[in-house]
């Protein structure tokens, strides 16, 4: 009799969406919303890489198993 054991790994990534507003300047702060389609990890690494490539790191607060918010002001 033969037994086998069928894998079947999810190896698609999440859809990812981000709301911003549609006009900044660095005077101004910014709500920032991400949202995706599967449920988030409680932490993610959020970070901006600016056009001199300069990384700024920022902190979000998981809002729901699926969002995660911000305020940013980009210098």
């Amino acid at each position: 009799m033969a037994s086998y054991v069928l894998i079947e790994l999810d190896t698609t990534p999440p859809e990812i969406d981000i709301y911003v507003p549609p006009y900044t300047t660095n005077d101004l702060t910014n709500q920032i919303l991400i949202e995706s389609n599967e449920t988030l990890a409680n932490y993610q690494e959020i970070y901006v890489v600016d056009s001199n490539g300069n990384r700024h790191d920022y902190n979000f607060e998981k809002i729901s198993d699926n969002q995660f918010e911000g305020i940013v002001k980009f210098a």
